[in-house]
């Protein structure tokens, strides 16, 4: 009996301190992997258990917004002002535009696109994002494309742009570029890149979109590390024409390695599985003294990089990582002068956050001098998107900047003083994002509201 006892007490010593070790490796393998993760590095076993462990890392902040009531995902997550919804005007505006606003609204749950007036904030048109079955598009690469979900709240358009025949190209990040006409009817979908972030036009009229290619593997041309994950973001500037073809595409990582950049892949030769985050493409749209028609402004935020380069020759003109950081829209000023963005985000032990306040800069080429505009402003206003946000030039000289964390718009005039303010806020109260507005010229935003008025759409 004694001999029994013991022989069951020693297998239980064994099954408990085989539990402890397989604890012990289960531990040390999910903290591997979470920490490699949380450093986009490649992490071991980055499969379905890679994915497991990341799904129970997701799930206490999903529990947190679920006891709160804070379920949706487009809330401002950073709130810096206090104004109620809606515009509010500092100042008369004497030759007021059109603005398209790109927003969130929080009172019915659905990402909605409107054509406002400045000088009222009447809105003329509206656009609400409905119906995801018809934005489905083939899924071949099921880590990096994102199909809209079925719930249309979950939608969210980025940097839509009217066309001047009253439809509208739009996108929902991460996933297919789409032409919808005057009634909101498909006219065609492109789903060869995930397309995200910007959508500009050229001076002919094509598209250029930041896009990431659907085969990391081609990556392996010049590194062949680059494929140890298959969520690799190998991102393109990709050109379409006006009917949803491709004219060119090149990866940002080919046009680095071919133009001697190597070294600028990751910053201290450390793996990244987005490691360039190309966020705008800006068309050159008249020659002058240090670009011509046809070249590309490029921001690329991880890398904290502007380039211009040429497309028909394949050669970076000019580049500069000097006071950039984690920068997104870039625009033409003039012949001369260039204005950026500047988030001014940093990543460090404690956290990711911004430094200060967001800038716009200007770059001079005449110069080679970086300095901020309405820099006193942007301070007193506290304007610090952490992610995102651009700024459009006004055809008075002034500039329109959008927080889009924050879900508020700023205009200023000329000389760096405010105009107005627009905030985005549910009927609660509650601050919702923005999505990458634009501003609009007088005549361009007329040309807009003629065609969609006498577009002859009939109720399904």
């Amino acid at each position: 009996m004694e001999k029994f006892l013991f022989s069951k007490l020693r297998l239980e010593m064994w099954l408990v301190l085989l539990i402890a070790i397989a604890f012990g490796i289960g531990t040390v393998l999910f903290g591997t992997i979470a920490y490699n993760r949380a450093l986009h590095r490649p992490a071991p076993y980055a499969g379905w258990i890679g994915s497991t462990v990341e799904s129970m890392v997701r799930f206490p902040g999903l529990v947190t917004r679920i006891l709160s009531g804070n379920i949706d995902e487009h809330t401002a997550n950073v709130l810096s002002h206090d104004l109620p919804a809606g515009f509010t005007y500092a100042a008369d505006v004497p030759e007021p535009n059109y603005v398209l606003i790109s927003r969130y609204d929080g009172d019915i749950r659905r990402s909605v696109v409107e054509l406002a007036d400045e000088a009222d904030g009447k809105v003329l048109l509206r656009r609400v994002m409905e119906d995801p079955k018809r934005f489905a598009f083939p899924v071949t690469a099921s880590k990096l494309q994102v199909l809209p979900s079925a719930d249309p709240s979950t939608m969210r358009s980025v940097h839509p742009l009217l066309t001047s025949d009253g439809g509208m190209l739009v996108h929902f990040e991460s996933a297919a570029l789409y032409k919808l006409d005057a009634c909101g009817g498909m006219e065609w979908k492109n789903s060869e890149f995930v397309f995200h972030h910007s959508l500009n036009l050229d001076h002919e009229g094509n598209i250029w979109m930041p896009g990431t290619g659907l085969s990391p593997e081609t990556a392996n041309a010049f590194d062949p590390y680059y494929t140890t994950r298959d969520d690799f973001h190998d991102d393109y500037i990709v050109q379409l024409d006006p009917a949803g073809n491709i004219l060119f595409s090149k990866s940002i990582l080919e046009i680095l390695s071919e133009n001697g950049l190597d070294n600028r892949f990751y910053d201290f030769d450390q793996y990244q599985y987005d490691p360039i985050h190309l966020n705008d493409i800006q068309p050159v749209m008249s020659d002058g003294p240090y670009w011509q028609k046809g070249d590309v402004f490029v921001s690329l935020g991880h890398l904290n990089m502007l380039m211009l380069y040429r497309p028909s020759e394949n050669r970076l003109l000019w580049w500069t990582q000097d006071q950039v950081m984690h920068q997104h829209d870039i625009d033409v000023l003039d012949d001369h002068r260039i204005i950026v963005f500047n988030n001014r985000r940093r990543n460090a032990a404690a956290g990711t956050f911004v430094s200060g306040h967001n800038e716009v800069l200007m770059y001079d080429f005449t110069t080679d001098k970086m300095t901020p505009v309405s820099n006193a402003l942007m301070a007193e206003l506290g304007v610090a998107t952490m992610n995102q946000g651009l700024q459009d030039i006004a055809p008075d000289g002034g500039l329109m900047v959008e927080e889009t964390n924050s879900g508020r718009l700023v205009r200023t005039t000329a000389d760096g003083k405010l105009m107005w303010q627009y905030a985005n806020r549910a009927a609660d109260g509650t601050a919702f994002t923005l999505n990458w507005s634009r501003y609009i010229p007088r005549a361009e935003g007329d040309q807009i509201l003629q065609s969609a008025n006498s577009a002859a759409c009939t109720a399904e």
